[in-house]
């Protein structure tokens, strides 16, 4: 079986800056500065050691800005090194992964993101709440808290990919 976890950056692996508007976001350097979300980072980190699945960085930028190659140097900054697909923002993530995993589940922290997702089969959608997230309690699957320690959302995403992989026997 053949399982990925993409892991969104903004909101999720990045701290979403509540501070800044849209505007601020095409600022040079803007996304070199986020502040790390240490526990999901953590998680992603032992995901690659455990095996379990494979993990990657799925994260949307601005064509018109320099976004993407600042959240690559970003994801370097922090020893995150996995395969990373910068999408063009507005597009669907689906349109830029892989599409022969038998399990791929998507840790964003955007319900619209995680409804697109869930629209491929094998899709499956892990809504990270960020403490600023989630007030209007639209998204009813699967979830990760920031608060968890990184063993727990190991555990957590672990137990999700097995159920997923069994339901398709």
């Amino acid at each position: 079986m053949t399982a990925k976890i993409y892991f969104d950056m903004d909101g999720v692996l990045a701290k979403w800056d509540t501070a800044s508007g849209v505007e601020d976001t095409f600022l040079p350097e803007y996304f070199l500065h986020r502040e790390p979300e240490v526990n999901i980072i953590n998680a992603l980190k032992m995901i690659k050691t455990d095996g379990f699945a494979d993990a990657a960085v799925l994260s949307a930028a601005y064509s018109t800005t320099n976004a993407g190659e600042e959240k690559l140097q970003w994801l370097q900054a922090q020893g995150i090194n996995v395969p990373a697909y910068i999408v063009p923002y507005g597009h669907s993530k689906n349109m830029f992964v892989p599409k022969n995993e038998d399990v791929s589940l998507l840790v964003d922290d955007y319900t619209r993101n995680l409804r697109d997702w869930e629209t491929v089969p094998n899709h499956i959608g892990v809504k990270f709440v960020n403490g600023v997230n989630s007030t209007n309690g639209t998204w009813e699957g699967f979830r990760l808290d920031y608060r968890m320690d990184a063993e727990h959302m190991l555990l957590t995403l672990k137990g999700i990919v097995l159920a997923m992989s069994h339901s398709e026997k």
